[in-house]
């Protein structure tokens, strides 16, 4: 698939001057349909439009591409030939799905386990995959004795909604997983550190854990792994410094943090703060002029704090990581 060179913000701007009001998402921004708005229960004609690839999708009338389609369908007035074939495309294979669908329902598997459908000879699982309405567009076929070879059928065949670690996290998914505030990732680091950039999350939070481990490596001077008769030396003596940790996750309001900085300062007396980093504030998918504004107010907020109670401040600040 030829993924357009194009930016979040042209998107936002192209859609803005069309007249179609934007609501901000963790991985899309979305808007109105222009293909089914006119139907019944405008509400959920809602299209959703990755920030980082374009790709959109309608969970409810199922047409989905690539962006250089939907910024014809918004800029004409009048449907091109073309994308109306598109459209029509579209429309036809969710009918054969939902013909599909319906036959494994009624006759090759009849008997459920919670959502997931066995067939009669308890040979065969199938496991719908659902849209952000909660409409089966899509499902996964697994075979006994075959159980690496799933099929996948439907318009949603880049994956799942149950995957394993090892596994990526198809993008057109995402809009599914717009609705939920927190999200709990259950697998090895690196694969869960991949879904969580995916899914929008600037900065993707060490546990407290993973980070002391780190700094008591680094105190030691040498690799505690060679070392583990004198683990408790310099675990015993980096426990006497005056290190605490404040465990914040992705976007946090700059009053929360300082809420907290200045518990820390009365109740722990400390005389430095570091903030790792100062990006985790000021979220993503703002506005330029926006983003500036807030990284003023952040900085502005930590210096009066320095200056009032006479505590050293470090702010780190830098591009987002990339392997």
């Amino acid at each position: 698939m030829d993924i357009p060179k194009i930016t979040v913000t042209d998107i936002r701007k192209i859609l803005r001057q069309k007249g179609f009001a934007v609501q901000e998402g963790f991985t899309s921004i979305s808007t109105r349909c222009s293909v089914c708005s006119g139907d019944q229960q405008p509400s959920e004609s809602k299209v959703y439009v990755n920030k980082t690839t374009g790709y959109f999708l309608c969970p409810k009338c199922n047409v989905h591409g690539d962006w250089s389609v939907l910024e014809r369908l918004v800029k004409k007035v009048r449907i091109e030939p073309s994308i109306k074939d598109f459209i029509d495309n579209c429309h036809r294979k969710t009918e054969q799905f939902d013909k599909d669908w319906q036959t494994v329902f009624h006759h090759e598997a009849q008997k459920t386990l919670s959502e997931v459908r066995v067939s009669s000879d308890h040979t065969v699982l199938y496991f719908p995959l659902k849209n952000s309405l909660d409409k089966v567009v899509g499902y996964r076929k697994l075979q006994a004795g075959v159980e690496e070879e799933s099929e996948s059928h439907g318009l949603h065949t880049a994956g799942t909604l149950v995957w394993l670690s090892n596994c990526s996290l198809p993008p057109i998914v995402l809009p599914t997983l717009e609705g939920y505030q927190k999200l709990c990732l259950w697998g090895d680091w690196d694969n869960m550190r991949s879904v969580a950039e995916k899914l929008g999350e600037e900065s993707f939070e060490i546990r407290n854990s993973r980070l002391a481990r780190t700094m008591l490596q680094q105190f030691a001077g040498v690799p505690l792994e060679l070392n583990l008769q004198h683990f408790h030396t310099f675990a015993d003596d980096f426990q006497k410094l005056p290190i605490y940790y404040l465990a914040f996750h992705g976007q946090q309001p700059i009053k929360v943090v300082m809420d907290a900085v200045e518990h820390a300062r009365y109740m722990h007396d400390i005389a430095h703060v570091v903030v790792d980093n100062v990006q985790f504030m000021l979220g993503v998918g703002e506005e330029r002029d926006d983003r500036y504004q807030r990284q003023d107010a952040v900085i502005a907020a930590f210096r009066t704090f320095a200056t009032a109670r006479h505590c050293h401040v470090t702010l780190v600040m830098h591009p987002r990581k990339s392997r």
